[in-house]
């Protein structure tokens, strides 16, 4: 064979090597791609790689994807029908979402790998068949004692709910059971008596701001805690309303909303609901800081201080006097900061045990303004802080300014947006003069530039 014959050859070889089609899967599964998908987010929501999506279905390109494609998910061989996502609202367990996607909790918690049923938690995304999903609508019903009452209600024969609550011939059923009736679908929040609604706005993340809005029915109160610290709830436009920060060094995974409707009289709990909801690890990174003086990093000195500003910040005051952003308290900064929010921090080469709990801002000897109005809450000279003031803003949420030169102002002084507070130095546990600004949300530092842009609630 001539060298060009066995070049041409070669070229052949190649060329049907890069342009043979992949191996497509025979069976499985399919997942509809919606509006926005890409392989690699289709690929996370159900546990495979972008690789398995091509093998299975013949994909040669990643970008080669349209909308209403039936894709193959591979991983699934033994479930039969149309795979969808679906995002657990609040309320929802395990059980109501079998009721909601028409599959047995068994079906569900496998379809999912769910190890632990009672930690599924708000916002997350579930794998269900579309093709399953009953056209009913779920009816959460307390005041109807029997079936046959809430089918004649519903025009259904009440033989037909039976099996949702396990057979049999019964026609009674327990208060605040959920029902199936004709109707769209929709989902089975499974509130506690004198719960009305909830909503949990924004994502929890390490660092930021968490509201919370609730209804509850007339003449009752509503205690409640998020990750183990106790929030505040004011009315707010026919609702009620809590802000609360999550530290930067918050544990991430589930944390637990728990919501108590009480008998204010007598404080009697009428109802719990505890619901798991996800927190995200924020992005923070770390930092040296040394040379400052040794007694401030001492834990005899630094426990006791924090401590008392801890207690400080504690209270929430019902008034709430601060309207829409807050301005920065420095007219004397860039748009670099001598350090920011969230750095894990360590002291004269020490270990990394705390976090820079504010926004640090250029300067030296100018003022410092309020960022918002309020009542100043604290002056004082302090080991670590040096010259700090507090401001509440009303609701729990607090500003302070650390290692001022002067403090201008006094307890239970009203100050408004724009009004002089100090004068900016280098008191306390600093390296040069600067101006440490700090945001509270109950009781927790929260990053300020959140504020600085957003409106809360």
């Amino acid at each position: 064979m001539s060298k060009r014959s066995v070049l041409i050859a070669a070229v052949l070889a190649l060329s049907m090597l890069f342009s043979a089609p992949a191996h497509a899967q025979d069976s499985g599964p399919v997942y509809r791609v919606q509006q926005g998908d890409t392989l690699s987010a289709i690929a996370f929501a159900f546990n495979t790689t972008v690789e398995a999506i091509m093998s299975a279905n013949g994909i040669s390109d990643a970008s080669r994807i349209n909308v209403d494609d039936a894709l193959i998910i591979p991983g699934y061989e033994d479930v039969q029908g149309e795979l969808g996502l679906a995002t657990v609202e609040p309320g929802e367990d395990l059980w109501s979402l079998s009721l909601r996607y028409g599959l047995s909790v068994e079906e569900l918690a496998e379809l999912n790998r769910v190890v632990n049923p009672e930690r599924i938690y708000s916002g997350q995304r579930l794998i269900i068949l579309t093709d399953r999903v009953p056209e009913a609508a779920a009816a959460l019903d307390t005041s109807d004692p029997t079936y046959l009452e809430t089918a004649l209600r519903a025009g259904e024969n009440p033989w037909s709910l039976q099996p949702l609550f396990g057979g049999g011939a019964r026609l009674w059923s327990l208060p605040s059971v959920p029902v199936l009736i004709a109707g769209e679908g929709e989902a089975i929040q499974l509130y506690p008596d004198g719960l009305v609604s909830f909503e949990v706005s924004g994502t929890l993340e390490q660092g930021m701001l968490v509201v919370l809005y609730a209804e509850i029915g007339e003449g009752l109160a509503l205690q409640a805690e998020l990750a183990g610290h106790p929030l505040n709830f004011f009315p707010y436009d026919d609702r009620l309303v809590a802000l609360q920060g999550i530290s930067a060094i918050e544990e991430s995974g589930v944390a637990d909303l728990v919501l108590d409707v009480v008998e204010p009289e007598s404080g009697e709990v009428q109802g719990r609901l505890v619901q798991p909801i996800r927190l995200y690890e924020g992005d923070f990174g770390f930092e040296y800081v040394n040379g400052v003086p040794e007694e401030t990093i001492d834990t005899a000195v630094t426990v006791p201080e924090d401590e008392l500003i801890d207690g400080v910040t504690s209270v929430a005051t019902p008034d709430r006097m601060w309207e829409g952003t807050f301005d920065f308290p420095s007219r004397y900064y860039t748009e670099s900061f001598v350090a920011v929010y969230g750095t894990r921090r360590s002291y004269n080469y020490g270990a990394y045990f705390g976090y820079h709990t504010g926004l640090d801002m250029y300067g030296s000897g100018v003022p410092i303004y309020a960022p918002a109005d309020g009542v100043v809450a604290y002056t004082g000279e302090l080991v670590v802080r040096g010259g700090t003031t507090f401001i509440d803003h009303g609701w729990g949420i607090y500003t302070g300014y650390y290692h001022q030169a002067e403090i201008l102002v006094e307890v239970g002084q009203f100050v408004e947006r724009g009004e002089v507070i100090g004068i900016v130095g280098g008191t306390g546990r600093s390296t040069g003069p600067h101006l440490h600004w700090e945001f509270r949300a109950g009781g927790v530092p929260v990053n300020p530039l959140d504020w600085v842009v957003n409106v809360y609630p």
